[in-house]
C-alpha cells in the first residue's frame, strides 16, 4: 500500500532526458504514421472501435488503445485478446515481457486493496479515518470506467518506430486470422 510516489529525476537522468528529447519528433511522427496504418489497415474489423484522432490535434500514441464489442463478436474481449496474442511473437530485446497486448489499462483505483481495506499507513485506517463521513469505494460506482477496464477496452504497445512494415503486417494478419476464425475459440 503506498500513496503517491516519487519520481523526482537525479541530474543524470535529466542529462539523459535533455539529449534524447532531441529525438522527439521523429519518433513520435513514426509512431503516429504506424499507428495510421494500423487503423487503416483493421478498420474493416466491426467488433473494434479504433482511436479517433480529433481535427487540429496530434496524438502521441502512448498506446494504442481499442473498444472491443463482445455482442458484435460473439466473443469475450479477454478470449479474442489471449488468441491474438498468441499468434504473435515477442518484441525484440524485450522477450521477457512478452506480447505487448492487453485487456483493460489500470484497474480502476478505488478498487485497489488499500481502497478496498481502506489502510494505507499502520494498521488503524490512516489516512482514510480522518475523514468522519462515510466512504464508499464499493465496486459499481463508477461504471462506465469498469465497463471499459473488464470487458470492452483492449491496448497494444506495438506500434514502436523500428516497428517496420512487416512487422505490423503480421500484427494486422494475427488480428485478421483470429477475427476469421473467432468461432473457433
Amino acid at each position: 500500500n503506498m500513496i503517491g510516489f516519487n519520481y523526482r529525476m537525479t541530474e543524470i537522468e535529466a542529462a539523459i532526458a535533455r539529449c534524447q528529447l532531441k529525438k522527439l519528433n521523429g519518433l513520435l511522427n513514426a509512431r503516429i504514421e504506424n499507428c495510421a496504418y494500423y487503423s487503416r489497415n483493421l478498420a474493416d474489423i466491426p467488433a473494434i472501435t479504433l482511436p479517433k484522432v480529433r481535427e487540429n490535434c496530434r496524438h502521441s500514441f502512448y498506446v494504442y488503445a481499442m473498444k472491443f464489442a463482445e455482442k458484435t463478436a460473439g466473443v469475450a474481449r479477454n478470449r479474442f485478446v489471449d488468441a491474438v496474442r498468441a499468434e504473435l511473437s515477442v518484441t525484440r530485446l524485450r522477450e521477457t515481457e512478452g506480447v505487448k497486448i492487453s485487456c483493460g489499462y489500470v484497474k480502476p483505483i478505488y478498487l485497489l486493496p488499500m481502497y478496498q481495506k481502506r489502510i494505507a499507513f499502520g494498521s488503524k485506517g490512516y489516512p482514510f479515518n480522518l475523514y468522519k463521513g462515510k466512504l464508499d469505494y464499493s465496486k459499481g460506482i463508477c461504471p462506465v470506467v469498469e465497463r471499459m477496464h473488464f470487458n470492452e477496452l483492449f491496448i497494444h504497445d506495438l506500434m514502436h518506430p523500428f516497428m517496420d512494415r512487416k512487422d505490423m503486417d503480421d500484427v494486422v494478419a494475427a488480428f485478421h486470422k483470429v477475427w476469421e476464425n473467432r468461432g473457433d475459440l
